[in-house]
């Protein structure tokens, strides 16, 4: 069983992969008993927060782990996505992959806003960028620059410095 008192169901296979199962005064959880693998590793607290790594969630969703979490289309070709929309409605935000490439979609419009490809290349307006940053509009004001007291540009071929422009 977990610690803290509470109803257990336990689970064996063998002598190793031990399980328990239960609920406890505050949450219900999953405890491996396994040796050298023992504790909690996945909660559900009375108020809704679900910990994965932890035991005591912040939010809706809490993930406590050194390893990283992965996201994977589940089968063939589909790629990964994590959606945000507000709750008062607004748009949707999705990022994602797009094969070997990944993006920033507005779900709302229909329109990808960011693309970053597979090369290292990083688009705005443009699902194929050809440069480091390629930005494509086809409406006025591309590119604005805000700086402090000297807004400037500067242009560099390795560490030299080749040109620039300053207002």
């Amino acid at each position: 069983q977990g610690t803290g008192g509470g109803h257990w169901f336990n689970f064996q296979s063998g002598t190793s992969n031990l399980w328990s199962m239960g609920a406890q005064t505050g949450m219900m959880g999953w405890y491996n008993r396994t040796t050298g693998n023992v504790g909690y590793k996945m909660v559900i607290q009375d108020g809704g927060n679900v910990g994965i790594g932890t035991t005591s969630p912040s939010r809706t969703l809490h993930v406590s782990t050194d390893s990283g979490v992965l996201i994977k289309g589940a089968t063939g070709t589909a790629n990964a996505k994590i959606s945000f929309l507000p709750a008062s409605g607004g748009r949707q935000y999705d990022l994602g992959n797009v094969g070997a490439d990944f993006r920033i979609f507005d779900a709302s419009a229909g329109v990808t806003r960011m693309y970053f490809d597979n090369d290292g290349n990083t688009g705005i307006g443009t699902t194929t960028p050809g440069y480091k940053l390629d930005v494509v509009s086809t409406g006025d004001g591309l590119l604005s620059l805000t700086g402090g007291t000297k807004p400037a540009m500067i242009f560099k071929v390795g560490t030299a410095v080749v040109g620039g422009i300053q207002a």
